[in-house]
């Protein structure tokens, strides 16, 4: 996975969203993964078949695929253009535009449910637009299934990991002897880079930086509360049905890698991770947090 610097690349000195390329990824083993999803779960519960089901922000367009073969009238929408032409070009029968998700480019009460998985959490502005547009494009009644990643204990943890490691990142000597790529961007690039993040950033949400060695650090992502992710949504006219805290061995495989998760073929605990799943309360070490929301 690629992070793309925006359309108007470096000349825009931070762009208001990250894009992502999921080119490098098996498409099949994304969407058979879907049927074993606990998201899967809430959907399948909550969604009559062959409801219209729109997914905001698809990505990969692994979720549209595998709801689609489900008998769902799926489309996505997507502000990749290389992940929309290379699903476009792998399956043309299901419709899958390029658009952005705080523009969306259909009817007010088109869809029976919206899903947006992981992608507000990705705006330097916030999802505000976004939000409203998923409750426009809602019938009444329809459900709008939302995740972000979950600001908790293991996130507050993995915050003081990063203040250590960013300046072994920084640092030419510890690259060369840890024999990673050599630094090419500019001190100053990147200061006014972060000077830009404080300008915009959102009060009261941790943000998670990613550093490259070609750009240096940059915004990558908010994090989350679960207050605050329902109340992005209740600003924009839903009502909470529920919320759920998903995708703990993740957080543990981010945070601990291979000292408590085995993972090849797929992420698995070892006595380790098993351990910190039955000590930790979910809420602590949580991936993600879903909400589901309802247009009234």
């Amino acid at each position: 996975m690629t992070v793309d610097a925006g359309q108007s690349g470096e000349a825009q000195l931070l762009p208001d969203t990250v894009v992502f390329d999921f080119g490098g990824q098996a498409f099949d083993d994304l969407v058979a993964a879907c049927e074993r999803d606990i998201l899967w779960t809430f959907i399948r519960a909550r969604v009559r078949p062959r409801a219209a089901v729109l997914e905001a922000g698809a990505g990969s367009g692994r979720w549209v695929k595998f709801l689609a073969d489900q008998g769902y009238d799926a489309r996505g929408v997507e502000l990749s253009r290389a992940d929309v032409d290379r699903f476009r070009e792998r399956h043309p029968q299901i419709a899958y535009e390029l658009g952005d998700i705080r523009s969306l480019p259909y009817a007010d009460a088109r869809f029976d449910a919206v899903l947006s998985l992981g992608v507000f959490e990705h705006m330097i502005d916030g999802p505000g637009a976004a939000a409203s547009e998923m409750f426009r494009v809602l019938k009444p009644g329809g459900l709008a299934f939302f995740t972000v990643p979950h600001a908790n204990l293991l996130f507050t943890i993995e915050r003081f990991v990063d203040r250590l490691r960013f300046p072994l990142f920084r640092s030419h000597i510890a690259r060369r002897l840890l024999s990673r790529p050599p630094l090419t961007y500019a001190r100053a690039a990147e200061k006014a880079r972060l000077r830009e993040v404080a300008r915009r950033r959102i009060d009261g949400l941790p943000i998670k930086y990613s550093f490259d060695p070609a750009r240096g650090a940059t915004f990558y992502e908010y994090r989350y509360r679960t207050q605050q992710a329902e109340r992005l949504l209740t600003a924009a006219g839903f009502e909470v049905a529920s919320a759920h805290h998903l995708y703990s061995l993740d957080r543990i495989h981010q945070l601990f890698g291979r000292i408590a998760v085995i993972e090849r073929p797929e992420l698995r605990p070892n006595a380790l991770g098993r351990l910190l799943l039955a000590a930790l309360p979910q809420n602590w070490i949580s991936h993600m947090v879903l909400v589901i929301a309802r247009k009234p």
